[in-house]
């Protein structure tokens, strides 16, 4: 992991120590006090330059979770497939099939993504939700279905140098209960 995957204690450990140093001046008028405040506060503006500047596997994981649900809602198969690994072809015909049986409207909504860190070496697994109007294709037509929930679990192997996904679970949203992909139940 990453020193400062989260910036925030570094932040706020620089932030009460310029105000330490802040409180110090007030009470002896030496300027080395308000040098010491200065760095600290420059510390904080580098620990978000930092964070921004490096991306970790996790935070790498987030961003392919979030390409693939808006490639898929953006009806682009095929880069969508592209995320699955090429030894588990089931995921990747799952991704077709679903694609023909149903359309995700403009509303998507991909949140609470977490990113584990699993085994040796190293393989990720990402939990998030995704929420959205969908579309049943029937022929030429579509059905709304509603504004719907769901909650999804992958399994992320890195595979020459890029990370795909050899598991795909789906998760009932309210009890976290595994369900069968195409299950229009909730429980």
């Amino acid at each position: 992991m990453w020193l400062i995957e989260n910036p925030w204690p570094v932040v706020a450990i620089c932030i009460v120590a310029a105000l330490g140093a802040v409180f110090q001046w007030s009470r002896n008028k030496q300027g080395k006090y308000l040098l010491a405040a200065l760095g600290c506060l420059l510390l904080t503006g580098m620990t978000f330059l930092i964070d921004e500047a490096v991306v970790t596997e996790p935070e790498r994981i987030a961003l392919h979770v979030r390409e693939l649900c808006f490639s898929f809602q953006r009806g682009k198969t095929e880069e969508a497939r592209a995320f699955f690994s090429n030894s588990a072809p089931e995921l990747r015909q799952l991704v077709e099939q679903a694609s023909r049986m149903v359309r995700v409207g403009k509303d998507l909504i991909v949140s609470d993504i977490e990113v584990k860190t699993v085994g040796t070496p190293p393989h990720y697994t990402s939990r998030f939700r995704a929420k959205g109007t969908v579309f049943l294709k029937s022929g030429a037509s579509e059905e709304n279905y509603g504004f719907q929930h769901s909650q999804w679990e992958l399994l992320w192997k890195q595979e020459g140098g890029v990370w795909r996904i050899v598991k795909l679970t789906r998760l009932n949203p309210l009890n976290q209960q595994v369900m069968q992909v195409f299950d229009t139940s909730l429980q």
